[in-house]
């Protein structure tokens, strides 16, 4: 018996690729284009369920409104819209701190502390961010990156995807809270 007989059938005990160089130019094209298809719904498939599958994570970049410098060494707060769950992220000494996404979650704001050391219901820094507390989308972050409006001076950022830039300045010595 050869393949072509049995290809009707949908069995070949021959290797895969005898079988297909004995097809005819049409099935042969026919063959390899839902060769390629089906590749093709598997990736879109892949990239749909990607952020539900995948962890995504969330950079955030706290800079001195004033300075331009990194703040390093803080804490930054993410408060999810989902389930009102909040992550808090330490600013490494290049002024970047990574969290997970929530599953789930598709807006956040960022909230400036806790403040390290003894006293985490204080904040060290101040808001220097146009939409101060506003929503932003996971979705426009992990796609463009976001920089919001700088009201502390005119520094600025270049966005990059996955990152969100967080305008900010210590808080004076003389301001207690």
């Amino acid at each position: 018996m050869d393949c072509h007989s049995e290809r009707s059938r949908g069995i070949c005990f021959r290797s895969m690729s005898h079988c297909i160089w004995q097809l005819s130019l049409n099935d042969r094209t026919r063959y390899l284009i839902h060769v390629i298809l089906a590749a093709i719904r598997v990736l879109l498939v892949c990239e749909i369920f990607s952020g539900f599958i995948f962890a995504q994570t969330l950079t955030i970049r706290l800079i001195d409104g004033k300075s331009g410098k990194p703040m390093k060494g803080q804490h930054i707060t993410v408060a999810w819209d989902k389930d009102q769950k909040v992550s808090v992220g330490t600013v490494n000494d290049n002024g970047v701190a990574q969290v997970e996404v929530l599953l789930g979650a598709k807006q956040f704001a960022i909230i400036e502390g806790p403040r390290l050391g003894s006293e985490p219901n204080r904040v060290a820094y101040l808001d220097c961010n146009e939409w101060a507390s506003a929503l932003v989308t996971v979705s426009e972050v992990m796609n463009k990156g976001v920089v919001q409006k700088n009201r502390c001076e005119k520094q600025n950022w270049i966005p990059h995807p996955g990152e969100i830039v967080f305008w900010a300045r210590y808080r004076p010595l003389w301001d207690f809270q």
